[in-house]
């Protein structure tokens, strides 16, 4: 385990928020960040989230049951990526971040403007 879980707060208002998950802490930021690995916004007012450069490495997860494994997540990715997803609270999702870490990403709270919140869970690359 790199990191989680634990919650990441993402500032919708200002339309979206960058979130980096290669780090040892997850960083946000307002402005585009280099190797920045999922996107949280409401841009269009839906909150939504989005894979910068529409890679299809973000997958929906059914609404219950228990929080996947890394290997889960992996496959879930790759048998149902896709780039975008608007949310709402209680939404699952597996993220591959750019660098090949496996992410758990579940909803906490998705207003169209304030402060949404992640429950986030970061796994090492399999060869770390």
């Amino acid at each position: 385990m790199r990191f989680g879980p634990a919650v990441v707060d993402a500032d919708t208002t200002n339309s979206r928020s960058y979130i980096e998950l290669d780090t040892s802490r997850p960083i946000v930021s307002g402005t585009d960040i280099k190797g920045g690995d999922i996107i949280f916004g409401a841009s269009l007012g839906d909150p939504n989230l989005f894979v910068p450069g529409s890679a299809s490495n973000l997958a929906p997860l059914p609404a219950s049951g228990a929080a996947p494994s890394a290997e889960e997540c992996a496959e879930s990715v790759d048998r149902n990526g896709t780039n975008t997803a608007e949310v709402k609270r209680g939404d699952r999702f597996c993220l591959l971040t750019d660098e090949g870490r496996v992410a758990y990403l579940r909803v906490v709270t998705a207003p169209s403007s304030g402060t949404g919140k992640l429950d986030v869970t970061v796994w090492e690359t399999p060869d770390a």
